[in-house]
């Protein structure tokens, strides 16, 4: 699972009887929050704590129809989980636990609780019915009120290492597992989706040719992010590590390039650049990744982004970009 130091948390809270009354269990979208879950359940609800998968309460839960299982889940048709969700809720938790001892109430997107949900969900945690535990699932904590916050156990699931990726996907490449970020949802959707693999090469090429004297170069490469915007993300990061990996090579720091497959196109490039200009550029692409959910147009962000990266790159001011 590679989520020793986590799990430890738990066994250590359930051998000791002290498992807290409510948990929030954070993590970027596709780190595993509800894998990592599964076996924290497997512990808490099994009736010799011990995730030992033959018991009627560990048999309930493979069948996913444990009965002091509660999952509180946000409506397909609405952006966020609202007050009567949490009242809905409130009608299960206080029945007694009739398989385990505790019963499990799971919230999922609990980043997504509105203020008034919020505030109702921090009254049944501050008074918590016997043996119940809220599990809180979250893509940020941002959201979450202080209040609720304090009253919560905050778990944070750390990047997975190489060697963890590399056992759930064994065909992983190193760039790959370096874009992932040590996150296995990404991995995945990375290896899933036949196409990254040649949408990558075809923007580096275009990458490589907007330090031309051809303007147009930038058109083309504006062109081709807008024709894949669905992918717009990840062509934004391919363009962020291809610069970011041209200025290790200009500092000498070849060990930390993770496009170890496009080195002949990193010598080129960075020969055309000096150090000032690639940071310059880095930091044009870093204002679009940090601007991304402001952008109502994308096409504009993106020629906006590669004309300032040419001009920088050309060594022009980037007070005189576009």
């Amino acid at each position: 699972m590679g989520r020793q130091s986590e799990a430890s948390l738990f066994e250590n809270s359930i051998k000791s009887g002290k498992l807290a009354q409510a948990y929030i269990i954070s993590a970027p979208e596709g780190m595993g929050k509800r894998t990592f879950l599964k076996y924290v359940l497997s512990l808490v609800m099994c009736s010799s704590h011990s995730s030992c998968g033959s018991c009627p309460s560990c048999r309930s839960l493979a069948a996913n129809a444990h009965p002091d299982v509660y999952e509180m889940r946000r409506p397909q048709d609405r952006a966020s989980v609202g007050i009567d969700a949490v009242r809905s809720m409130l009608a299960q938790v206080y029945a007694r636990p009739t398989e385990a001892d505790f019963k499990a109430v799971i919230v999922y997107e609990a980043h997504l609780l509105t203020a008034e949900a919020q505030n109702a969900m921090l009254k049944i945690i501050e008074e918590p019915p016997a043996n119940v535990v809220f599990f809180l699932l979250c893509n940020t904590t941002a959201p979450i009120l202080t209040t609720v916050m304090s009253r919560c156990v905050l778990v944070e699931l750390k990047p997975l290492s190489r060697e963890n990726l590399r056992a759930i996907c064994p065909d992983a490449g190193e760039f790959e597992l370096g874009y992932c970020g040590g996150n296995p949802g990404v991995l995945k959707k990375l290896l899933s989706d036949g196409s990254f693999s040649s949408l990558r090469d075809e923007l580096t090429e275009k990458i490589c040719a907007i330090t031309s004297d051809d303007a147009y170069t930038v058109y083309r490469a504006a062109e081709f992010l807008d024709k894949n915007k669905d992918s717009r993300d990840e062509m934004i990061n391919v363009i962020l590590f291809f610069i970011r990996d041209a200025l290790f090579k200009k500092l000498g720091m070849t060990d930390c390039i993770l496009n170890k497959d496009k080195l002949q196109q990193i010598e080129a490039f960075s020969r055309r650049c000096g150090t000032k200009e690639c940071c310059e550029a880095l930091y044009c692409v870093l204002e679009v990744i940090r601007d991304r959910g402001k952008n109502g147009n994308f096409s504009i962000a993106a020629i906006n982004m590669l004309f300032k990266c040419r001009e920088v790159l050309n060594g022009r001011s980037y007070g005189n970009t576009l």
